[in-house]
């Protein structure tokens, strides 16, 4: 009951009630000024409920370390709520941000700027297996993906190897958020990503394709990982709402959370976070 209440006080914080109902009378597809933790933050209405209750409010990324500037590499930044809030519980954390979308990228370093955060090192760039050119299909919420299929809001993106780029790094979090392409991402490049003690992903299964998800654990379980499993917009009767797509084409949605116990048991004295809620 304790933590029922605890979420119910979370949830009515007035900050976060002013922008739903802001956001509930606003076009869903029109970028707009909210205000997060005092600083205005541009971010479309549906992207503000969402990534505020998920990533503010439940702190979904929050993870316990005794080093007082971790190194963190945020894989889909989308318009910084992940940064803004490992900046808030780790304000010397060292963050690298990818973010493929050309606007969506414009708006994240404004609002990392509007936010007072300078130092964190953001790429407009694709992550893939193998440095090129690719087709990202932008969906007018921040959620585009790359795509074979051309559409009225189709672009032409650099992409980079990730496990190139990643070769001789190792990050204290890697938290990753690419709309699917971490189907062909992660077996590329797990024993680099395998590096770093913790490892957070978004997993998306296709309409219609072989779900990859079975492979994905094995993967992590083969290279010392345990994980937890985190469903995302859950169906109350998924096997009658199968059909019903809870993304742009997607039939699942799961959060992985994903961390090596040897390498972080011998972390102690960690840090107390309360001052960050």
């Amino acid at each position: 009951m304790k933590s029922i209440v605890k979420a119910g006080l979370k949830l009515m914080r007035p900050e976060y009630l002013r922008g739903v109902m802001r956001a509930a009378v606003s076009p869903r597809d029109r970028v707009r000024t909210f205000t997060v933790r005092g600083k205005p933050l541009r971010v479309r209405p549906p992207s503000f409920v969402a990534q505020y209750k998920e990533i503010l409010l439940e702190r979904e990324y929050d993870f316990q370390t005794n080093n007082s500037a971790p190194r963190i590499l945020d894989i889909g930044a989308n318009v910084g709520f992940s940064c803004l809030f490992f900046k808030s519980v780790y304000p010397d954390a060292r963050i690298e941000a990818f973010e493929a979308d050309p606007e969506i990228y414009s708006i994240l370093q404004k609002n990392l700027a509007d936010a007072g955060i300078c130092d964190v090192e953001v790429h407009n760039q694709a992550v893939w297996v193998e440095n090129t050119r690719l087709t990202f299909q932008a969906n007018g919420l921040g959620g585009g993906r790359l795509s074979a299929e051309q559409g009225a809001t189709s672009m032409s993106v650099d992409a980079i190897d990730l496990k190139g780029w990643l070769r001789n790094k190792t990050f204290d979090l890697i938290k990753m958020d690419i709309e699917g392409a971490e189907n062909s991402v992660i077996p590329h490049c797990i024993e680099e990503i395998a590096r770093s003690p913790r490892f957070i992903f978004e997993y998306h299964s296709t309409t219609g394709e072989q779900q990859r998800l079975g492979d994905l654990l094995t993967m992590l379980r083969d290279h010392g990982y345990r994980v937890y499993l985190k469903t995302c917009n859950p169906a109350s009767s998924p096997l009658r709402e199968i059909e019903q797509r809870r993304g742009p084409g997607f039939d699942n949605l799961l959060n992985v959370f994903a961390e090596r116990l040897d390498d972080i048991a011998g972390e102690v004295g960690v840090r107390s976070r309360q001052g960050a809620e």
